[in-house]
C-alpha cells in the first residue's frame, strides 16, 4: 500500500511529460508548416481568381458539390467520380486585371472511374520592355501568363463516399 502512491504519482508523471511533449512537437511542426507555406503561397495565386458559373453562383463555397462535372478538377476532383456521360467545357472570365480561359474534359466509365484532363491559362496582358538605363525606347514585348494543366482521377466507393486526384 505505502508503494502504490509513489507508483500512481510516477504514472501520472509519465503520462503529464508524454503530454507536454506532444503538445511542443505539434506546436515546432505548426511553426515550421506555417512559415514554409507563408514562403511558398506567393506561386499560385492566380489559383484563388474564382472560375465557373457554379463557384462563381456559390460564392466558391462549391468544395463538397458532389455535382460540379468538369470544375471539380480544381475544386474537389472526388465530385467528378459519378458524372453519367462525357463533358466538354469551356470557361471564360473577365476581371480588372487578367483575362481567363479553361478546358476540361471529362471521360466516366463504371468499370475504373472518371478520368479528366484540364488546360487553364491566366492571360495578365503585354507590356512594353524598355531598357535598364530608363530609356523610352522599346525593346521588346514582356507576355505575362500564368499556365496549368491538370489530370484528374476519381471513383465511387461504394454507394455514399467518392474519391479523387489532381495532378
Amino acid at each position: 500500500m505505502i508503494d502504490a502512491v509513489p507508483q500512481a504519482r510516477r504514472g501520472l508523471l509519465l503520462r503529464l511529460r508524454s503530454r507536454t511533449r506532444d503538445v511542443i512537437l505539434g506546436a515546432v511542426l505548426a511553426m515550421l508548416s506555417g512559415s514554409s507555406v507563408a514562403a511558398q503561397s506567393s506561386g499560385g495565386l492566380f489559383l484563388v481568381v474564382p472560375f465557373g458559373a457554379r463557384a462563381v453562383g456559390q460564392g466558391d463555397a462549391v468544395v463538397a458539390d458532389s455535382a460540379l462535372g468538369t470544375e471539380g478538377i480544381w475544386w474537389n476532383p472526388a465530385s467528378m467520380a459519378r458524372l453519367t456521360k462525357k463533358e466538354l467545357a469551356l470557361h471564360h472570365s473577365q476581371t480588372t486585371f487578367a483575362t481567363s480561359d479553361m478546358v476540361a474534359y471529362a471521360v466516366p466509365s463504371r468499370v475504373i472511374g472518371t478520368l479528366a484532363a484540364a488546360a487553364y491559362i491566366v492571360n495578365y496582358g503585354d507590356q512594353d520592355a524598355t531598357p535598364p538605363d530608363g530609356g523610352d525606347i522599346s525593346v521588346g514585348r514582356i507576355t505575362n501568363r500564368n499556365y496549368m494543366f491538370a489530370l484528374s482521377y476519381a471513383t465511387p466507393a461504394g454507394s455514399r463516399f467518392s474519391a479523387g486526384l489532381s495532378y
